[in-house]
C-alpha cells in the first residue's frame, strides 16, 4: 500500500483510540501581510516523523478549552477588504463553528466558516479536515470522465500548507487553512471568482483574526 493512503488511515485510527483530555486555556492570534500566489506545495511525505508531529498537535488541541460562543462571534472581523460582514451564525458540528458572509454584491459573497479545533470534537475536525487532506496526493488532471468532479491541491499560504478546491460545476474556488494551529478556516469565493482572489481575501482575513 502506498504511503499517501496509509497516513489518513493511521490518523483515523488515532482518533478512534484517543482518550479523554483535560482542558487548558488558549487564545489564537496570528498576522499575515502579503497575499500568496497559488503555488503548488510539495506533497507532504507520509513518514513516521510527520505522523508523530501531527499526532502531537492533535493531543495539544484535545487538551485546550473550546472558545465560548461570544469568543467565537468575535473571531470574524466586521470588514475584510472593504466587504462588510453579515450576522455571525454559530453551530456545533464536529467542533464549534462561526459562519458569516462578506458580500461583494447581492448573491455574490465570500463565505467563511471558522472551527475552533479545541477539545475532542474540534481535534477530530483538525485531523479529518486538515491533516488527512494534507497527507493525500493532489487530484490528478481532469479527464472527460472526471471533468465535473471537485478537485483539490495543496498550496503555500502564510508559511504553511493550505488546501485549495475547485468545484467546476458551480465554478467556485475555496481554500482551507489553519490559523495558529488552532482555528480551521474555510473560505469559499463567489462563483466565477479566481483562486488568486480567494487567496487574497483569505490573506486579509487571516491577518484580521
Amino acid at each position: 500500500m502506498k504511503k499517501h493512503f496509509l497516513l489518513p488511515a493511521l490518523l483515523a485510527s488515532a482518533l478512534l483510540s484517543s482518550c479523554s483530555s483535560s482542558p487548558a486555556a488558549d487564545t489564537p492570534a496570528q498576522t499575515a501581510n502579503t497575499a500568496p500566489e497559488a503555488v503548488p506545495a510539495d506533497n507532504m511525505p507520509a513518514t513516521a516523523a510527520s505522523f508523530d508531529a501531527g499526532i502531537d498537535k492533535l493531543d495539544k488541541l484535545k487538551n485546550l478549552t473550546p472558545l465560548t460562543d461570544e469568543e467565537m462571534k468575535k473571531l470574524l472581523p466586521e470588514q475584510v477588504e472593504g466587504l462588510k460582514r453579515s450576522a455571525v451564525e454559530l453551530s456545533n458540528v464536529v467542533g464549534k463553528i462561526a459562519s458569516a458572509k462578506y458580500e461583494k454584491q447581492p448573491d455574490a459573497a465570500f463565505v467563511v466558516n471558522i472551527t475552533d479545533c479545541a477539545g475532542e470534537m474540534g481535534a477530530g475536525k483538525y485531523m479529518m479536515a486538515y491533516m488527512a487532506p494534507v497527507a493525500t496526493e493532489d487530484s490528478p488532471p481532469a479527464t472527460a470522465e472526471t471533468a465535473n468532479l471537485t478537485t483539490q491541491k495543496k498550496v503555500d499560504f502564510a508559511g504553511q500548507q493550505a488546501i485549495s478546491r475547485h468545484d467546476p460545476v458551480n465554478n467556485v474556488y475555496s481554500l482551507v487553512f489553519m490559523h495558529k494551529d488552532r482555528l480551521f478556516v474555510d473560505v469559499s469565493g463567489p462563483a466565477g471568482t479566481s483562486l488568486a482572489d480567494v487567496l487574497a481575501f483569505a490573506t486579509k482575513l487571516d491577518s484580521s483574526l
